[in-house]
């Protein structure tokens, strides 16, 4: 029976170098398979238990907290191509709130599930963009809010995304302060647009892949550019808050409608 620091060689391959209490692995200790597969750092009664770094033969590496062999309190993940996230796990599973650290230099804020950001949260782009808003499997989907740090064509946008891109009901700024509402299909501009120059005049524009075809209507009601602004999320400190994505549920849903019913209204009045 080995009791203090030892060596065990099993016969299928693994290896323990470490302590040992009764023959147990106990304390701290190196442990490897024939596969590739390595931990090191504590046990207790022959489990991995208390903190210790875990790495797969395919390059994953956990270093964290273990409890009875499985990953449980907060640990960092880093993956194959050095993308690293931390969060907390219960029963070997991750949950809760989670921090992404890319390898390319993006980096976000938000919840996981099966290390994924999923629901609401914050993805950071190296270049400056930023965008606030629900995730599906990593990708924006769902109401989502996008701003541009330096584009030469859009400054915001604000609606829907589906699997990483815009389509459905949205609102997009240029940088110029022309507005664009309609709804956005597989990320283009496309179909009848409702256009709102800086000075608040409202022209239906028809799209085709990002690119005008026609103006079809002209409206002679303008619209009150600082009102507008002033109901949307991007006038507050939605990008300029990194925990503002925390709040996205709570968003009123009354502060859009009132605009909504003010361009249907002045679409009445035609010239």
């Amino acid at each position: 029976m080995i009791h203090g620091k030892g060596v065990l060689k099993h016969k299928n391959g693994e290896e323990y170098e470490g302590e040992f209490y009764n023959g147990k692995k106990n304390g701290k200790g190196k442990w490897k398979d024939l596969e590739g597969n390595t931990y090191e750092g504590h046990w207790s009664n022959d489990r991995k238990h208390g903190h210790g770094i875990y790495k797969t033969k395919e390059g994953f590496i956990y270093d964290g907290e273990f409890e009875l062999n499985k990953r449980h309190g907060v640990g960092t993940i880093t993956t194959p191509d050095k993308t690293k996230y931390i969060c907390s796990f219960a029963d070997d599973v991750e949950f809760g709130e989670v921090e992404f650290f890319f390898a390319n230099g993006d980096h976000a804020l938000g919840y996981i599930n099966d290390g994924y950001l999923h629901k609401n949260g914050r993805y950071e782009f190296k270049n400056g963009d930023i965008y606030v808003g629900n995730f599906e499997k990593g990708l924006f989907h769902g109401k989502g809010y996008y701003k541009w740090a330096d584009s030469s064509h859009f400054s915001y946008y604000e609606g829907n995304y589906f699997q990483g891109k815009k389509h459905g009901n949205g609102i997009l700024t240029s940088i110029d302060g022309t507005i664009l509402c309609g709804d956005f299909k597989n990320n283009y501009i496309d179909g009848e647009f409702l256009t709102i120059s800086p000075q608040g005049i409202q022209t239906k524009v028809l799209y085709s892949k990002n690119n005008q075809v026609k103006i079809l209507e002209k409206f002679e009601e303008k619209i009150n550019i600082k009102e507008f602004y002033n109901q949307t999320e991007i006038n507050t400190t939605i990008f300029s808050d990194p925990e503002y994505y925390k709040n996205l549920y709570k968003i009123p849903e009354r502060k859009k409608a009132m605009f909504r019913i003010q361009i249907k209204n002045s679409q009445v009045k035609k010239k």
